[in-house]
C-alpha cells in the first residue's frame, strides 16, 4: 500500500527496475547501478510543476561506457502518474568527491531528504549514511563565516543604492544579500542549504531560519507595497533596517 503521505517513493520503486531492463542502453547496467530518488517529490511538493528526480549512480569504467554508447547522461521518462521523470547517471567519483570532499551542500540537502530505489553495491546507502551524520562543529563555524563575510558585503552594496534611489543595483545585491543570510542561518542551525530555488522553504524551518526568513519576508512586503525607490538616507530606509536586523540575529545566534 502506498504512504499516504507521499506515495512516491512506492511509485517510483515499483517502476524503475522494469524501466531500466526495457531500456536500450540502461539494461546492461541493471546490476551495477545505484538509484537514489531525490528533488521536489521527496520534499513533499506534488504539484502540475513537480517532476520526478532520479540519480543513476555507476561504477566510474561502466559510466564512461554508458556515456560513449548513449552520448548522454540525462534519461527521460513519460506521463508516469501525469509527471515527467528522468535520470541522471552519475559515476560514483564524481559524486562521492562531491559530497566527502567538496562538502557541496545540495547535493548533502537533497541525499538527507532522498530515498533509495536500488542499490546492488551499497555504494548509495553509504553516501545517504554519510550525508545524515550531524554536520561537525569545524564546518558549521567555516561555512558560516562565509557566507556571513559575503553576506555583509553584499549588505553594504545596498548602502548606496538605497541611498541615491537606483532601484536595479538595490535589486541586485539586495537578493545576494538574503541567498547568503539565509544559508548563514541555515549552517547555524546545523542544515545544509539547497540551490536558490527551496532556500526560503527549507530555511524557514530551522530555528534561526525562521527569524532570519521573517524579516526577509518584510523586505518582500515592503517591496511590494512601496516598490525600491524610496531613497535615502540608508540609515532610515526600511529595507536597510530590516538587513541590519538580519544581520544583528545571525551574530547573536552565532557566538
Amino acid at each position: 500500500m502506498e504512504n499516504i503521505c507521499n506515495p512516491w517513493p512506492e511509485r517510483v520503486a515499483r517502476f524503475i527496475p522494469d524501466f531500466i531492463i526495457q531500456h536500450d542502453f540502461l539494461r546492461r547496467y541493471k546490476d551495477h547501478c545505484s538509484v537514489v530518488l531525490h528533488g521536489s517529490t521527496m520534499m513533499g511538493i506534488d504539484d502540475a510543476y513537480s517532476d520526478i528526480d532520479l540519480w543513476l549512480i555507476l561504477p566510474d569504467e561502466l559510466h564512461s561506457e554508458l556515456k560513449q554508447f548513449a552520448r548522454t547522461d540525462f534519461f527521460s521518462f513519460h506521463d508516469f502518474h501525469g509527471k515527467e521523470g528522468h535520470l541522471n547517471a552519475e559515476s560514483q567519483r564524481e559524486f562521492s568527491y562531491r559530497l566527502r570532499h567538496c562538502c557541496h551542500m545540495d547535493t548533502i540537502f537533497q541525499l538527507r531528504n532522498s530515498c533509495l530505489i536500488m542499490d546492488h553495491n551499497g555504494f548509495a546507502e553509504n553516501l545517504i549514511e554519510d550525508a545524515r551524520r550531524p554536520m561537525r562543529q569545524v564546518v558549521r563555524r567555516n561555512w558560516f563565516f562565509y557566507h556571513y563575510v559575503e553576506m555583509r558585503g553584499d549588505h553594504r552594496s545596498c548602502d548606496g543604492p538605497l541611498e541615491r534611489n537606483q532601484p536595479m543595483p538595490l535589486l541586485l545585491a539586495l537578493s545576494k544579500t538574503l541567498c547568503h543570510a539565509m544559508r548563514a542561518a541555515m549552517i547555524i542551525d546545523a542544515e545544509p542549504y539547497p540551490y536558490d530555488k527551496w532556500l526560503q522553504q527549507s530555511a524557514s524551518k530551522g530555528k534561526v531560519g525562521s527569524q532570519v526568513c521573517k524579516h526577509a519576508e518584510n523586505i518582500l512586503n515592503i517591496i511590494s507595497h512601496q516598490g525600491l525607490e524610496q531613497g535615502g538616507p540608508e540609515s532610515d530606509n526600511r529595507i536597510g533596517l530590516e538587513l541590519r536586523v538580519i544581520r544583528q540575529l545571525l551574530i547573536d545566534a552565532a557566538i
